[in-house]
């Protein structure tokens, strides 16, 4: 019941979201199962189930099973609905539905964790669950990894580089590198003592939790400032942002371009497309960043989270700006349209008195 205790533990943080309630929840139930992946691979197992199974490949599909059980399991579990849907979507956006692969299958391996979890076709393929996407949800030394990648790209670009204050944003990554990993709640010391007694112990002096490994002090004297120089620097960065979007949802940079582990496309229940320039933009402006506790047997580690609603949602926001541009691009065009000939029939009839008074002058 490991999953129920880190459940509990983390339940009353104030960073906890309804999203983590889910996902631990899931994992739980999961316990009871033969097969124990959590939800989100087990959509992914699912996938590929129905798409074999909607495009008739049953002895493909039988031969898969056979290697892997739980690839059935999967298929006619609990992901099974959310499954059929996202293989009708992708089918509906015309993705090559009969040839798919978990990543797993392909030996697509890397570190940090491939962002590929499925091949459909030439697509390499990121599944997220229904609801909001979690681009990137890792340790302040990754986070800063990311962002020092993207850094060093721009500082090779000429016509990026000037744009960029060196200093300022070595000292964020810095900033970003040395949040704590090992921390302390305090209302979680007792379970820190009990279960990890050796490294809870090395945070205490005289019995009392050391203020830089009080998950609490840390909180209130560092998260909100470090969240607002993250968040004002990549506003005022917008090259910068793109870039930092696009590798958390390809990881492209880390892994390489064309390297089986970087995704070129996205998946959910409810839509299908490529992580595109259009895709990443809608994604700039609609990422949430914040930094949260994370806790196991008592150890409090902060995270830095990249967190997008829905992505039909965003398509479909995406749609609605568009057609909105459209309406008023064209309600302009007829303005001026108006106008035109407002202006020409005025000037009509400041021409036709002007000849009035000539007429009248000449008499």
């Amino acid at each position: 019941m490991n999953e129920l205790d880190l459940l509990i533990e983390n339940y009353f943080t104030e960073s906890f979201e309804t999203s983590d309630l889910f996902r631990l929840v899931e994992q739980v139930m999961d316990e009871q199962s033969g097969c124990r992946s959590g939800r989100g691979v087990q959509l992914e197992y699912a996938i590929i189930y129905w798409a074999l199974k909607s495009t008739n490949q049953e002895d493909e599909l039988q031969q898969r099973i056979s290697e892997n059980p739980c690839l059935l399991e999967y298929g006619e579990g609990q992901m099974r609905e959310e499954a059929i849907s996202a293989v009708e979507a992708a089918s509906s956006a015309g993705a090559n539905i009969r040839s798919v692969y978990h990543s797993s299958e392909k030996d697509i391996k890397g570190d940090p964790e491939p962002k590929t979890d499925i091949l459909i076709g030439q697509d390499r393929v990121s599944v997220k669950m229904r609801g909001g996407i979690q681009l990137t949800s890792s340790e302040g030394r990754r986070t800063a990894k990311m962002f020092q990648i993207v850094f060093d790209e721009m500082m090779q670009d000429p016509e990026f580089k000037s744009s960029l204050e060196e200093e300022v944003v070595n000292k964020m990554i810095e900033n970003i590198s040395n949040i704590p990993t090992k921390m302390i709640d305090p209302k979680n010391l007792q379970k820190a003592l009990k279960a990890r007694p050796s490294a809870a112990m090395a945070m205490l002096r005289d019995g009392s939790l050391i203020d830089e490994n009080n998950w609490k002090i840390w909180e209130a004297q560092n998260k909100k400032s470090l969240t607002n120089e993250i968040v004002n620097f990549l506003e005022n960065s917008p090259e910068f942002k793109y870039r930092l979007i696009e590798e958390a949802m390809t990881g492209k940079r880390v892994f390489g371009r064309d390297n089986p582990a970087a995704a070129d496309h996205i998946m959910t229940p409810t839509y299908y497309g490529p992580i595109d320039s259009s895709y990443i933009k809608k994604a700039m402006a609609n990422t949430k960043i914040q930094i949260r506790a994370k806790s196991r047997k008592g150890i409090t580690s902060a995270t830095l989270r990249f967190d997008l609603p829905d992505a039909s949602k965003m398509a479909a926001s995406q749609v609605l700006e568009e057609g909105v541009r459209d309406t008023i691009t064209k309600w302009f065009s007829g303005f001026k349209n108006i106008l035109k000939r407002f202006a020409r029939k005025e000037s009509e009839n400041i021409i036709d008195s002007i000849v009035d008074d000539l007429d009248f002058n000449i008499v």
